[in-house]
């Protein structure tokens, strides 16, 4: 019978979803007092909308559940309400427009940003960048070099030859092979760090 129900919940035709319950109400025709229950609580008319994927927009199918509500209103009650009781709806609509909406516009901020704690790669890169960024200028044009010898000021697109950004390079210093394509990306690189997740 689950098999069933489920294949009726997915079904995303209408009109196929329909003979599915028909199918479904042959199949189980004895038993007379879960077909009522499901004829009034669950296909009548206007009811099957709310939960039929037929009736659903593609794009929300996955929040069929109440637990993003569910899980919000537990971190409203724990993060902002501390656990206070406090029935009065001036107090609850303070919180909301104050604290919980400046949390909000923050954390919007902060995406938008690619601001905030950095996790294991982000850590990695940005140590790299600062290390980089210790190297003179003046000496940069001098470890990106392209095939033919001509220096960094030449077109970006071709192939490359870069060594590691270093402060005293040395004969154990990397050299990487990079290719920039027309669009200005680095279609592919030597490190082993491009190998890895195809970030140079």
């Amino acid at each position: 019978m689950m098999d069933e129900l489920k294949s009726i919940l997915r079904e995303d035709d209408v009109d196929t979803m329909y003979n599915l319950i028909e199918e479904f109400k042959i199949q189980f025709y004895d038993q007379h007092t879960f077909l009522d229950y499901f004829d009034r609580f669950w296909i009548a008319e206007g009811i099957i909308q709310r939960w039929a994927y037929a009736f659903i927009d593609r794009g929300n199918r996955a929040m069929m559940t109440n637990n993003f509500i569910e899980s919000w209103h537990g971190q409203l009650k724990v993060n902002y309400l501390k656990h206070v009781r406090n029935k009065r709806l001036d107090r609850l609509i303070f919180v909301l427009t104050h604290e919980v909406e400046f949390y909000f516009e923050n954390e919007e901020e902060r995406i938008l940003s690619n601001n905030g704690r950095m996790g294991p790669l982000e850590n990695q890169q940005s140590r790299r960048r600062f290390r980089a960024s210790l190297v003179p200028a003046r000496e940069i044009s001098a470890m990106i070099h392209n095939p033919e010898g001509e220096n960094s000021s030449s077109p970006m697109v071709g192939n490359w030859t870069v060594r590691a950004f270093t402060l005293r390079a040395t004969r154990s210093t990397p050299v990487y092979d990079v290719v920039v394509n027309n669009t200005l990306l680095i279609e592919s690189c030597t490190c082993q760090d491009f190998t890895d997740r195809c970030v140079p």
